[in-house]
């Protein structure tokens, strides 16, 4: 008898996951769901001339104990369910500094200047301990006036 699909959905889910078991893998970080958009600035509070069209993001998550990097995938092409990332991708990875750096308020964060106006994608992972977790499941917003924007599922 043929294998179903559904099947072959939870073998691939469940070796996954004990792939990432046997591995030590961090488990994989998540995105809040809601994100800061800001009028894209130079250093000096002055709008970038020629940029006014672009915004900047900023995007939280929780501290994961003994973190030693963490690298957020704009618009790139990751599964959500296995965390992998194709191999084909041309979105941008972009590190994000671990302490002072790399945190807004109490907890860890990415301010991404020039962000296109329009639906954007992002994607996390962590470093612990020499590993590289998997990458999150994706997290859409949708970059427009500032303020405060939720995850849109597309």
């Amino acid at each position: 008898m043929p294998t179903k699909p559904a099947t072959l959905y939870s073998l691939t889910l469940l070796g996954l996951f004990l792939i990432s078991v046997s591995t030590g893998a961090p488990p994989r970080p998540e995105f809040a769901e809601e994100a800061r958009i800001k009028q894209h600035r130079a250093a000096n509070s002055e709008l970038v001339v020629g940029q006014e069209h672009l915004r900047k993001i900023i995007l939280q998550w929780e501290k994961v104990q003994e973190a030693a990097a963490y690298e957020v995938c704009h618009n790139c092409e990751i599964e959500d369910l296995t965390g992998l990332r194709s191999e084909d991708c041309i979105g941008d990875v972009l590190d994000i500094p671990i302490g002072r750096a790399g945190t807004c308020g109490h907890g860890p964060c990415m301010v991404m200047p020039a962000a296109p106006i329009g639906y954007n994608k992002f994607h996390l992972r962590v470093k612990v301990g020499g590993e590289w977790s998997l990458w999150s499941r994706h997290r859409n917003f949708n970059v427009q006036e500032p303020g405060r924007v939720e995850h849109e599922e597309l």
